[in-house]
């Protein structure tokens, strides 16, 4: 009941109410990592960069094989310029679920910023079959 409230709240960005709506929602629940992540979502819109990270990490230690954790906790390196321990989730969140199109999109950014070309466009290909748009014009533009 807390988590759907907090989720609402967070649609009507009430993100004070929704991250009190997830804490009451874990009190009940400290395994429930779907709230760890959507807390961590709130908190890095809020800007608490260190209190998002905690909740990731959270999730992760509960549910290590939480694609979704990853790929977040991701973003949030990226945004941070933590660009190997982005790189790092991304490949991991791609282990875990192989179709995850942002998470290979994300991963061939970062290859292809690392000088490794021939590796991007072959994820690049891949989020392409697996229907990215973006995808194919990132391959024209970036691949032979």
């Amino acid at each position: 009941m807390f988590y759907n409230r907090g989720k609402a709240k967070r649609r009507l960005t009430d993100y004070k109410g929704a991250i009190e709506d997830y804490t009451i929602s874990l009190k009940l629940n400290p395994k429930f990592t779907d709230a760890y992540v959507s807390r961590a979502i709130i908190k890095t819109i809020q800007g608490d960069v260190v209190g998002a990270l905690e909740d990731y990490n959270i999730s992760i230690a509960i549910e290590p094989t939480y694609a979704l954790a990853y790929y977040n906790r991701g973003t949030l390196y990226m945004e941070q310029k933590n660009v190997e321990l982005a790189f790092a989730d991304f490949q991991k969140a791609i282990e875990l679920n192989p179709n995850y199109i942002k998470a290979i999109m994300y991963y061939a950014e970062l290859l292809l910023a690392k000088g490794r070309k021939e590796e991007a466009c072959i994820y690049y290909r891949r989020a392409e079959k697996l229907g990215d748009g973006a995808a194919m014009s990132k391959r024209l533009f970036n691949c032979n």
